[in-house]
């Protein structure tokens, strides 16, 4: 049985590679919101992330890896019912 409600984080590229490709938080949503969809569920809220220092020290040390070419920021979670 599936779970009634969802909830999915929307990853944003960054580095060169978001900067090149033009990613932006609506592309990133047009990404999932369609998998979301086939899953069966439908949008109810989009909210933004919470703050976390433990991601951001995460993506600062991808960042400095990959010399600024790779790099995802999160800020969205979309929160999805089922649709009956």
């Amino acid at each position: 049985m599936k779970p009634r409600n969802v909830v999915r984080r929307v990853s944003m590229r960054g580095g060169w590679l978001g900067l090149f490709s033009g990613e932006s938080q609506g592309k990133a949503l047009e990404r999932v919101i369609p998998q979301l969809n086939a899953e069966g569920y439908r949008v109810s809220f989009i909210v933004s992330d919470k703050f976390s220092w433990g991601r951001k020290l995460l993506n600062v040390l991808v960042f400095a890896v990959t010399l600024g070419f790779v790099g995802f920021v999160e800020n969205l979670m979309i929160i999805g019912e089922l649709d009956a």
